[in-house]
């Protein structure tokens, strides 16, 4: 998987994440925690095997794993096992960096969770600048961190540079 860096997405006109991405990221981060949960449960009704407390203890313990594995990420990277997967990434709003743990995991996540209803912020994606209300609450937004795409987006920094550098004149400075 060919993933950036958060440190090198800084100064960069970063790609917002499209709508679609950012559906396809939490469709797999909800879809991952009831296949996991039932999987046991349906090899057990397959095989007909009954459901013992230790595979119900053992099923839980994957589930705390998973949550503990998207909070770590969040924290870290700033992407779930979703995002990892399409290549977007949560990113400061005015900066492109790392928001940081109380930013990304607290304020998007657990604040967004409890106080807001997560459909309602939700709609707001249907902004032209495609950010929900937990993206206001912690001031990020979502951005594509495809190396392909980041490339691309290099290549037009760089050519706006050099047409910067043209009109200037070599020196930088304006002609008379």
């Amino acid at each position: 998987m060919s993933s950036v860096r958060t440190s090198e997405l800084e100064g960069l006109p970063l790609v917002l994440a499209s709508r679609w991405q950012r559906l396809g990221a939490v469709l797999i981060d909800v879809l991952i925690m009831p296949v996991i949960y039932f999987t046991p449960h349906f090899s057990a009704m397959v095989f007909d095997i009954t459901v013992t407390t230790g595979i119900a203890v053992v099923r839980s313990i994957i589930l705390l794993i998973i949550i503990i594995v998207q909070i770590v990420l969040l924290g870290t990277r700033g992407q779930t096992i979703g995002k990892r997967a399409l290549k977007i990434r949560i990113v400061d709003y005015r900066t492109g960096a790392h928001p940081g743990f109380t930013r990304v995991v607290l304020m998007r996540v657990i604040v967004n969770g409890l106080i807001v209803l997560p459909l309602l912020g939700t709609l707001f994606i249907f902004r032209e600048d495609k950010r929900c209300i937990h993206d206001f609450i912690a001031n990020t937004k979502v951005v594509n961190v495809d190396k392909a795409e980041m490339d691309r987006a290099m290549r037009v920094m760089e050519n706006r540079r050099r047409a910067e550098q043209m009109r200037l004149g070599d020196d930088g400075v304006d002609p008379p």
